[in-house]
C-alpha cells in the first residue's frame, strides 16, 4: 500500500471516529441541578436537561426535568413520584404548609402538611374550583396562588379572565379568594374588572 493511501486510510477512520465521537456526545443526556431555599426548614431541588441535539439547534437550552421537595432533611414531594410538574411551590411563613401550583394550571392547587401533628403529616387538601362552570378565566383551573398572609391561617389565591360588561364593553376581570389550608374552603374576598387591552397581563392589579 503506498503511503499516500496509508495516510487517506488513516485520515478516513480519524474522521469516522470524530463523528462516532460526536454523535455520542450528543446523545449522553447532560443534566444540571439547582436549588432554592424556600424557607429556613425547607428548599426545592430542580434538575435540567440541558439539549444538546440537534447541534446548533437549540443548543444549551435548559428544560426543566424533575422537582424534588426537601423538608428537614426528608423528601416531602417529589414531581416524578406525581408525574407532574410545578409552577411553584409555597411555604407558608410557619412552615407548617406547602401550596403547590399546577404547571399546566388544569390541575386543583394542593395544601400539603409539612410540619403539623404526625398524624396529619402528609397529608394533602385540594382546592376545588370555585368557578367550575365559569367558561371566561385564563385556565382550565382557574385559582393561582398570590400569597400567604403573615398568620399562616390563610392564604389569598386569584382567578383572572375576560368578561363583557352592562355596556357589552370587554373588560379584563381578577378576583381574590381567601383559602384556608387546614380544609382547602375558598371563599371570596373581592373582584376588580378594567377594560380589556393587548398587553393586560404586564399591567399589575391591585391587592
Amino acid at each position: 500500500m503506498k503511503r499516500s493511501d496509508k495516510l487517506l486510510v488513516t485520515a478516513t477512520l480519524a474522521a469516522v471516529v470524530l463523528v462516532i465521537a460526536f454523535v455520542w456526545l450528543l446523545a449522553v443526556p447532560r443534566y444540571e441541578t439547582s436549588e432554592k431555599l424556600l424557607s429556613s426548614r425547607a428548599r426545592l431541588v430542580e434538575r435540567w436537561y440541558i439539549r444538546t441535539f440537534p447541534p446548533f439547534v437549540w443548543t444549551g437550552q435548559r428544560i426543566l426535568d424533575e422537582q424534588t421537595l426537601w423538608f428537614d432533611g426528608e423528601v416531602a414531594w417529589s414531581s416524578k413520584a406525581e408525574n407532574r410538574l410545578s409552577e411553584g411551590i409555597h411555604v407558608s411563613p410557619d412552615n407548617r404548609w406547602a401550596v403547590i401550583e399546577d404547571w399546566m394550571h388544569d390541575r386543583p392547587l394542593i395544601i400539603l402538611n409539612l410540619s403539623g401533628p404526625p398524624s396529619a403529616k402528609g397529608q394533602r387538601v385540594m382546592v376545588n374550583d370555585p368557578q367550575p362552570n365559569e367558561v371566561m378565566h385564563d385556565y382550565v383551573y382557574s385559582l393561582g396562588f398570590v400569597r400567604w398572609n403573615d398568620d399562616s391561617k390563610s392564604f389569598l389565591a386569584a382567578a383572572t379572565g375576560t368578561d363583557w360588561n352592562a355596556q357589552n364593553d370587554m373588560v379584563a376581570w381578577r378576583e381574590l379568594w381567601k383559602v384556608s389550608p387546614e380544609d382547602g374552603r375558598a371563599e371570596r374576598v373581592k373582584r376588580l374588572e378594567r377594560p380589556w387591552q393587548q398587553n393586560r397581563d404586564s399591567i399589575p392589579w391591585p391587592e
